[in-house]
């Protein structure tokens, strides 16, 4: 399916990396936190991203990580995409720029908007 999408011109996005599949709350009324070691997160929820690493571009999950970052989702945090980057090697494509999720996180919002355009 990805390849047709690519043969016809179009740029297939994979999403949500690093997934919503534990998450238990919807993240967009509240930020889910992830509390599962990273270890074991690569041998399950994160093996699907890897094995499709070779396609173009994933949009990121938002949801906090605390191995990687303890207060930042990984939407909005440099270690969160360069752990995307390096570990599951996969491009990026940060997805909220428009601050719906911004809401969540208490940061000065022009701070959020200059952390999201440095990835």
């Amino acid at each position: 399916c990805a390849e047709g999408l690519m043969d016809a011109g179009c740029l297939p996005v994979l999403k949500h990396a690093p997934g919503h599949g534990r998450a238990t709350i919807d993240s967009h009324k509240s930020l889910p936190r992830i509390d599962v070691p990273l270890a074991e997160l690569d041998q399950t929820d994160f093996s699907t991203f890897m094995a499709l690493a070779d396609l173009p571009m994933v949009m990121t999950a938002h949801i906090v990580l605390p191995e990687i970052d303890p207060e930042v989702p990984v939407t909005l945090s440099a270690q969160g995409s360069g752990y995307l980057r390096d570990r599951i090697g996969i491009d990026l494509w940060q997805h909220d720029m428009s601050g719906h999720h911004h809401r969540q996180i208490r940061q000065r919002p022009e701070r959020r908007e200059i952390g999201q355009l440095q990835f």
